[in-house]
């Protein structure tokens, strides 16, 4: 009997591990194939160019995070993940984190690209990633959602 109710609760787990990974990993492969798109020259660098790699903050309940671009200025764009979402920051070039926010009803955010002038783009989204809305943030106007072409998912 207690094997029988050992193996009904592994299977429910491996049920429930499935429903979560499913959307994350079509959301993974549609970032990775924006990705390719944006970059012509995929996995080449300039040889003179050099970097200095740095630690970005992030709040002490935040158990991942990511700069998923960073500007010629060193203002990088990107998010980290708590118990309660994602958030969609940015960190200026002496590591100042700013909270760029997220949209009405879309309580998670990820900011995936920054221009010179520093506006960021990404999306928010539901927290089972069924809903998504992409975003423009800019200093003075915070986050505004970009016209899409209907139905539930954008990405920017």
């Amino acid at each position: 009997m207690l094997e029988t109710s050992s193996l009904r609760t592994k299977n429910l787990a491996m049920r429930y591990l499935t429903k979560i990974l499913r959307p994350i990993s079509r959301l993974t492969k549609c970032l990775l194939f924006a990705a390719l798109l944006e970059s012509p020259f995929l996995g080449t660098l300039a040889a003179q160019d050099t970097y200095t790699v740095q630690a970005l903050r992030i709040p002490r309940n935040a158990f991942s995070g990511q700069a998923s671009a960073i500007n010629d200025a060193g203002v990088s764009a990107g998010w980290y993940e708590t118990n309660n979402g994602n958030s969609a920051v940015s960190w200026s070039a002496d590591n100042q984190l700013i909270l760029l926010g997220t949209l009405p009803g879309l309580p998670s955010a990820l900011a995936n690209d920054i221009n010179r002038a520093g506006i960021i783009v990404g999306f928010a989204f539901t927290n089972d990633f069924l809903v998504s809305r992409a975003f423009i943030w800019r200093s003075d106007t915070g986050m505004q959602a970009l016209d899409d072409l209907g139905g539930n998912a954008s990405l920017a």
